[in-house]
């Protein structure tokens, strides 16, 4: 079967050679840079390379990895995603050792784990950015450096290596928990290339976009067809950018050729302006999991003048691909997976290895040449489950586990997994691994993981522990922290449910029908309990009262009923502060809960029993010896990633988080930033006993800081430690908050997309707070201070209005306090800056603030000002700031 049929048969092109396969990746992407030096190789968004420009880098590249590891060697590659990356991974593989890409987003527990199953020798790094999880003692060779060196290089055309050799590495989650790595040679790298080429005609002049992770097989197999055709490859990171970033960037790129995965197509075709982003699309390739004819119709409706082509592949093989005829009629479930690829044959197999005939389900089993080399265990391959040809010397056999049937046509259809392995949001999961993760907690005797599949086809985990010790209710919070601290997203659980014991058939198998019926039996009791019978009493408490009323608001009765934990419920950081706002309200009398109350894995009688409890006075508690750290939030106040922050601190420093006033206090007119400063000062020299004093400050807290720490040495009060965590010393044109509200409730462009989302009442109350801090109405912002309240509103515009206008007020006292502050204020005061990797390249490396304080130490944290404080960012900046305020304490 022609591999253009039904798509752009029509667009002339040059075709790619079979015996391609045979030429080292080197050398053709060497011919492309070569043949076409001033066209555009690589951009990221922020830089672009020419052909003339990344040909030299990759030699540079390869020089340095030959130099540092012997031939066959193991070189990591672990960086974000810049133009570097797929140049990094090209150099590796040029001279003759095996690369293994690295998503830098997994937890850094699991890239260590990586590093070490792949034996690897070295790991290629951009040391401006830093990764977690990367072992002190493996050696890191410094790419940005290395590019940038003025030396000459041996050309690649001059490096010999063999196609069927090991070339890249990449790893799945296995079944033991442990990562299983699959090794694949130049030809087979090659091969997928040739056939994405000579099906969708793909030259010089094609702009391609990967949405897909290059560190699996389908974003090397785009970034590596762009490199070797003289085509450009934009490179998106969308977990980095977010949907509204992603559509921005592939309006600039103007791609004519876009891989994604069918998730992702929904989300970014059913954004406004998507059909103008995808504007010059000719070909839109989707595969990672299964495509519906829904996805289909909604691609022909945004994107009228593009072939839709759906390709079936895996990280050990190829498989199948085609494009969907214009006029085909699709249902709205999974559509046929396509042809055979040519290089590859088939069978499909019964439950005793049978062949059956078309129409018949079985085992989709493939062999081949380009079906991959085996896997990677303790730094060698070992063939694992490709099981060799008799027939072909160079061939081998794999069986995919999925479940197929051969149809009429000629078309595959893929009907699902042999076994329990599920693909979930593109990535592949076996429940396996999360069960091993959950088998090596000293707490749980036994643990499971089934798959769930609701009437609309979404894939969900659900998992099941039984404690060592019965009836331990706390060990499901436990379990979700560790659960989000080791492994990806999509191999978290949906659903977490404690049993007795684990039902197992008479083979000592898990029953997983008998789990399944436990958790729909739990789900039908959840919705029929009568109220103040499944988890909450409302009639308790006042407390228990308010929190089933907001959290029945928020999330519906059958989640309250459920007891459900709220992120499971859905919940999020801005949900969270909005509930509690909720909560607050309820319980009047300007009731304040600090967020250390609360976690985001709470259920609604947990959050009842911490409020009641927080109004007691605890009896017989030992004297607290940590030392106390003042730390001041962000522009929001507190935020619920500042509370996981003190959480992690809370071993060795007591944090005692002060909260800036309200919007009343900050309407009074002639109110400062000094004032502001001299409140918490006052506080402070109240609780800070005759110890130096500890004080900290993120973002804009870190300015507030500053204020302090003047007040504070005015009183006469010793300072033991000033932090600023991501602080800017002078203010631009807008002050965008901390993590969690930044992109939620403040920030460019956050009214669009509420109105966008059609959340109107935040609009509205958004809109309020912009008109009442306005200079001219001063007046009646005071009147309505005085009188204590704002003016009627629903809770959720309330909530919004009030929010935008504490991020007003208070970014106006900032900005009359910059525009007042002198240089060298502060000349004896040590200040430790803790500052995100990834700022503006016109920022000053201490973002301004030797101008204030003579001694400024800075110290580099992975992340950005929005994800500072996330999981394996946040370890980072907790072991630096305790070890910077150690030595600075040391010397107070």
């Amino acid at each position: 079967m022609p591999l253009d049929l039904n798509g752009p048969c029509d667009l002339a092109f040059d075709p790619m050679p079979d015996d391609a396969v045979e030429t080292p990746l080197a050398r053709l992407f060497a011919a492309a840079a070569t043949r076409l030096p001033s066209n555009i190789a690589v951009a990221d968004g922020s830089v672009t390379l020419r052909y003339e420009q990344a040909l030299p880098i990759v030699e540079r590249l390869a020089a340095a990895v030959e130099t540092a590891v012997p031939p066959g060697g193991v070189v990591g590659v672990a960086m974000p995603l810049t133009v570097l990356t797929p140049l990094c991974m090209l150099a590796v593989i040029a001279c003759g050792r095996v690369v293994a890409p690295i998503d830098p987003h997994l937890p850094p527990r699991r890239i260590e784990a990586i590093l070490k199953a792949s034996g690897a020798h070295a790991v290629l790094v951009d040391a401006s950015s830093t990764v977690g999880g990367i072992p002190e003692a493996l050696p890191r060779l410094d790419a940005r450096r290395i590019s940038r060196h003025a030396a000459s290089a041996p050309a690649l055309a001059g490096y010999r290596t063999k196609a069927d050799a090991p070339a890249i590495l990449l790893y799945t989650s296995g079944t033991t928990g442990e990562p299983k790595g699959i090794v694949n040679s130049q030809a087979a790298l090659v091969q997928r290339v040739v056939q994405h080429v000579n099906a969708c005609h793909i030259g010089p002049g094609d702009r391609m976009v990967c949405l897909s992770s290059i560190c699996n097989i389908s974003g090397t197999r785009e970034a590596l067809t762009g490199l070797l055709t003289g085509a450009t490859i934009h490179l998106v990171d969308p977990k980095a950018a977010g949907l509204e970033g992603t559509l921005a960037r592939i309006g600039a790129a103007r791609p004519t050729i876009c891989y994604m995965v069918p998730t992702l197509l929904r989300s970014l075709l059913n954004m406004p302006g998507a059909s103008a982003a995808f504007g010059t699309l000719r070909v839109a390739r989707l595969g990672g999991e299964p495509v519906h004819g829904t996805d289909v119709m909604l691609a022909r409706a945004r994107l009228a003048r593009c072939h839709v082509m759906n390709a079936y592949s895996s990280t050990e093989t190829i498989g199948t691909q085609w494009f969907v005829p214009p006029d085909a009629e699709l249902a709205a479930g999974v559509i046929p997976a396509g042809y055979i690829l040519p290089g590859s044959r088939f069978a499909i197999l019964d439950e005793d290895g049978t062949p059956l005939p078309p129409g018949r389900e079985g085992q989709l089993v493939l062999r081949g040449r380009f079906t991959a080399l085996g896997h990677w265990v303790d730094g060698r391959r070992v063939p694992g489950p490709m099981l060799p040809d008799a027939e072909d010397p160079k061939a081998r056999i794999f069986a995919t586990g999925d479940r197929a049937v051969l149809e009429p046509d000629g078309l595959l259809r893929i009907l699902g997994r042999v076994d329990s392995q599920v693909k979930i949001n593109g990535q592949r999961v076996e429940p396996g691994a999360i069960e091993a993760v959950m088998h090596s907690w000293e707490d749980v005797a036994d643990a499971a993981v089934i798959v769930q599949r609701n009437d609309s086809g979404s894939v969900s985990l659900v998992g099941f522990l039984a404690p060592r010790q019965a009836g331990d209710e706390s060990l499901l919070a436990a379990a979700r922290s560790r659960l989000r601290a080791s492994l990806p997203s999509p191999m978290q659980p949906a659903q977490l449910h404690l049993v007795q014991e684990i039902p197992r058939t008479s083979g000592a198998k898990v029953d997983r029908q008998a789990l399944a019926a436990i958790a729909a039996a739990r789900q039908a009791a959840a919705t029929e309990q009568p109220s103040g019978h499944q988890g909450l009493d409302a009639r308790r408490s006042e407390a228990a009262w308010a929190v089933a009323r907001a959290w029945r608001r928020s999330f519906g009765r059958r989640s309250l009923l459920a007891d459900e934990p709220f992120d499971a419920a859905g919940g999020d950081s801005l949900k969270l502060i909005r509930l509690i706002y909720d909560i607050e309200q309820r319980l009047g009398n300007f009731t304040f809960l600090p967020l250390d109350l609360f976690a985001v894995g709470m259920r609604p009688s947990e959050m009842a029993r911490a409020i009641e409890e927080a109004g007691r006075i605890p009896e017989g508690n030992a004297p607290d010896h940590r030392q106390p750290l003042f730390l001041l939030p962000g522009l929001n106040g507190d935020e619920p990633l500042l509370a996981l922050f003190r959480a992690d601190l809370a071993p060795q420093l007591r944090c005692v988080t002060l909260s800036y006033p309200e919007w009343r206090e900050l309407a009074r007119a002639g109110y400062s930033l000094d004032d502001l400063a001299e409140g918490l000062a006052e506080q402070i020299a109240a609780m800070a006993g005759q110890d130096p004093v500890q004080l900290a400050g993120y973002s804009f807290g870190g300015n507030v800081a500053a204020a302090v720490a003047m007040r504070l040495r005015e009183r006469g009060l010793r300072l033991g430690f000033l932090g600023l965590i991501d602080a800017t010393a002078r203010l631009r044109q807008d002050i965008p908050p901390g993590p969690a509200l930044r992109a939620a409730v403040a920030g460019q462009g956050v009214m669009r997309q509420a109105l966008r989302e059609r959340r109107v009442q935040d609009v509205l109350g958004m809109v309020l707070a912009e008109t009442l801090s306005r200079p001219g109405l001063a007046p009646a912002l005071r009147a309505l201070a005085k009188a204590r309240r704002l003016p009627p509103l629903p809770l959720r515009m309330r909530f919004a209005c009030r929010a935008w206008l504490h991020s007003l007020l208070r970014a106006a006292l900032l900005r009359q306090w910059h525009a007042r502050l002198g240089p060298g204020v502060m000349p004896e005061v040590p200040v430790t800056l803790f500052r995100s990797n990834q700022h503006q390249p016109d920022e000053p490396v201490d973002l301004g603030w030797s101008e204030i304080f003579r001694d400024v130490k800075v110290v580099e944290v992975p992340g950005t000002h929005h994800t500072i404080f996330e999981s394996g960012n946040r370890a980072i900046l907790v072991a630096r700031f305790l070890e910077a305020a150690s030595c600075q304490r040391a010397f107070a």
